[in-house]
């Protein structure tokens, strides 16, 4: 994920971030990692803004009915 430039200093310089999913299958691993992007998004909103992130950026479905509908599948 590309990493805002205001707050690369923060990431040792670096322009992008790499996570390794825990996941062993497809479906799964695309949750963690939209999960991943969102909790980075919203910690960014926060770090740049001083304010917390809109509610729909915090929000994180946890059944899989709620993750079907949040991630459009």
């Amino acid at each position: 994920m590309r990493i805002p430039k205001t707050l690369r200093e923060a990431y040792e310089g670096r322009e992008i971030l790499h996570k390794t999913m825990e996941a062993t299958d497809k479906r799964t691993a695309q949750i963690e990692a939209d999960a991943w992007e969102v909790l980075l998004k919203a910690e960014w909103h926060v770090r740049l803004s001083g304010t917390q992130p809109p509610t729909s950026i915090r929000r994180l479905p946890h059944k899989p009915a709620q993750q079907e509908e949040w991630f459009g599948w």
